[in-house]
């Protein structure tokens, strides 16, 4: 809570510039970015510092490249016996 005892709430959220998704539980904000995105973006939130007062705040995310690891499917070849060896 704030000197007035004002326990500030999160009342809004504004949607990433780049499709990140934002969301709030009134207490904290989350953001999760697009599937394979990487770069920067930026998206608001508002929140309700005193029972007549809203601030509206600016964030820059930047999100790096994670290597996911390959994941196996399952392939199949038919070949020719004794023919040339087969590159996979």
């Amino acid at each position: 809570s704030n000197v007035d005892g004002f326990t500030p709430v999160i009342i809004g959220v504004v949607q990433g510039t780049r499709g990140g998704q934002v969301t709030t539980d009134g207490q904290f904000v989350r953001y999760q970015p697009l599937p394979g995105f990487v770069g920067t973006d930026l998206f608001q939130y508002e929140v309700r510092v005193s029972p007549t007062l809203v601030r509206t705040e600016s964030v820059s995310v930047r999100v790096d490249f994670v290597f996911d690891n390959p994941v196996a499917i399952d392939d199949s070849f038919d070949a020719i016996v004794n023919s040339q060896p087969l590159s996979l």
